[in-house]
């Protein structure tokens, strides 16, 4: 299985997650499911990645909109095995706040984080 990853910022532009560049649906930056344990956040030029944050306080950091991920099941993945062309799925995250979530969803809104539970860098046992 292999997986790509876009990020669309909130001044409309799309990047790979993995490369941090442009988005090109024509050459797509794949990760293959199951040697890529996790992703970070939105690879920078600097080799450093930025996390997914919808808004933040710091002028310069990336603000996220949504997240589009693309699943493409190979030819050679036992569970299509013969079938022929790869087959693709897609799914969209959306980040919103948390009156949007309440609206969207009927639900009440989950209770924002305590800005003081966070690691304050001290030595781990």
């Amino acid at each position: 299985m292999a997986l790509a990853v876009t990020v669309q910022l909130r001044n409309g532009e799309v990047l790979d997650v993995f490369s941090g560049s442009s988005w090109d649906a024509e050459r797509p930056r794949m990760a293959i499911v199951g040697t890529t344990p996790r992703i970070e956040g939105i690879r920078r030029r600097d080799g450093r990645v930025a996390v997914f944050v919808r808004e933040t306080h710091a002028s310069t950091d990336i603000q996220c909109d949504h997240l589009r991920f693309r699943v493409t099941l190979l030819d050679s993945d036992d569970s299509f095995a013969g079938t022929g062309a790869a087959a693709a799925r897609e799914v969209q995250l959306r980040l919103v706040d948390y009156a949007a979530f309440a609206a969207e969803t009927g639900l009440r809104s989950p209770n924002p984080l305590d800005q003081k539970a966070g690691y304050k860098g001290w030595l781990l046992p």
